[in-house]
């Protein structure tokens, strides 16, 4: 267990294979923590959006969104971050993403080559101007290894790579640490490895149980103890623009995610705390 810290815990949900279950994870595990009574605030840094688009019933019409947030401006004007936020709830905020996202990695090398500015920091530094408070940031990252996702770890405490029951799930998560190693240690010391998810398990038993060997032999110690379920309500959830919990309270995978944010909240030193 962590001692607690000052300001919020902020978590990058990363893998570098896609299609592995960050973005599921990411949401959920967010709602979890907003239904516990912690102030959330989930930030949707893949240019694919899906993070926004798995929370956008209930989302107001916006314009602005984190590509805005992370170059503050836009034509030439401040843009601050409450312009871009959305409520998600009492407890839940979302910075939102849309596809133009993806030509910040575009703006980033102009940046490091032209100007010799760090491009892996503008994350770190907007997170301090933040003028809300909140207990948890949770950021979904894109998959790959490109500046949106060195951004996500420098301005992150702890990281959580999920995986589905896949090899290639774990060579992704095993890249990630090998990113953080080589590159980002030197500019985040602190950061910690939370745990690799499990997700989608027990759908087919046979491969689970290989997978799970591998996992342990290449994750030991570091494996949450939390597993999220193979669900079908999963992608209903997604394609109604709900969390798990809207959709399908106690649904299988509800329940596991509800007990992941307990896991987390007992790593961080942090029960009592919420509701």
């Amino acid at each position: 267990m962590e001692s607690a810290q000052e300001g919020p815990k902020i978590i990058a949900i990363a893998n570098r294979k896609g299609g592995c279950g960050k973005t599921t994870s990411c949401v959920n595990l967010a709602y979890a923590l907003a239904e516990e009574g912690y102030k959330v605030l989930l930030i949707d840094l893949d240019p694919q959006a899906n993070a926004t688009s798995a929370l956008a019933h209930g989302l107001k019409k916006y314009k602005l969104t984190v590509r805005e947030f992370l170059a503050g401006k836009l034509d030439d004007k401040k843009i601050s971050y409450k312009e871009v936020v959305l409520e998600r709830g009492n407890t839940l905020k979302v910075l939102p993403a849309k596809d133009n996202l993806a030509n910040m990695e575009d703006l980033f090398a102009v940046a490091k080559h032209t100007k010799g500015i760090n491009p892996n920091v503008y994350l770190r530094q907007r997170i301090k101007q933040i003028d809300d408070k909140f207990d948890f940031i949770l950021i979904d990252c894109p998959p790959g290894e490109g500046y949106l996702l060195k951004n996500a770890l420098v301005a992150a405490h702890g990281v959580i790579i999920p995986g589905n029951p896949d090899i290639a799930a774990i060579e992704g998560g095993m890249k990630i640490m090998k990113i953080i190693d080589d590159e980002i240690r030197s500019q985040n010391p602190h950061l910690k490895m939370l745990g690799f998810l499990v997700v989608d398990y027990g759908s087919r038993f046979i491969i689970d149980r290989f997978f799970l060997g591998h996992l342990e032999r290449q994750f030991s110690g570091r494996i949450l103890k939390t597993k999220i379920r193979h669900d079908k309500k999963v992608a209903e959830a997604y394609s109604q623009g709900m969390s798990l919990f809207e959709y399908k309270r106690y649904s299988n995978a509800a329940q596991d995610y509800e007990a992941l944010a307990k896991e987390i909240i007992d790593i961080h030193g942090m029960n009592g705390k919420g509701k």
